[in-house]
C-alpha cells in the first residue's frame, strides 16, 4: 500500500470525526450561550444617546461662548444645531418606544 501524499483527497488521508453529533451539539451550546454580556433594552440605549448628545451640546455651548474666534464659533454653532436636531429626535423616540417620561419638558 502507498504512503498517502500529505493534503492529498485519497479518502484514506483525510480525517474522519468519528462523533458528528457530538460537534453538533457542541457548536449549538456555543451558539446557545452567545448572548452578549451587557445587553441593553432599547430605552437604555436612547438614555444613553440622549446623555451622550447632552454632554457635548454643553461642552459645543462653552466652546461658543468662551472663544472669541469667530470660525471656531460658527463650527460649534453647526455642531451644536445638528445635535440638537438629534436630541430632539432620540427625545421623540424615547415617547414611541413607551420607555416612560422620565424626562423634563423642553
Amino acid at each position: 500500500m502507498p504512503k498517502p501524499k500529505p493534503f492529498s483527497t485519497n479518502s484514506r488521508s483525510t480525517t474522519r470525526h468519528n462523533h458528528p453529533l457530538a460537534l453538533i451539539t457542541a457548536s449549538l451550546l456555543l451558539l446557545a450561550s452567545g448572548e452578549p454580556a451587557n445587553a441593553m433594552s432599547e430605552c437604555e440605549f436612547i438614555i444613553r444617546t440622549m446623555n451622550k448628545l447632552g454632554s457635548r451640546m454643553s461642552v459645543l455651548r462653552m466652546t461658543i461662548a468662551s472663544t472669541d474666534d469667530k470660525e471656531k464659533q460658527d463650527l460649534a454653532s453647526q455642531q451644536l444645531d445638528q445635535y440638537n436636531s438629534d436630541y430632539r429626535l432620540a427625545k421623540k423616540q424615547f415617547s414611541k418606544a413607551n420607555c416612560g417620561d422620565t424626562w423634563s419638558r423642553d
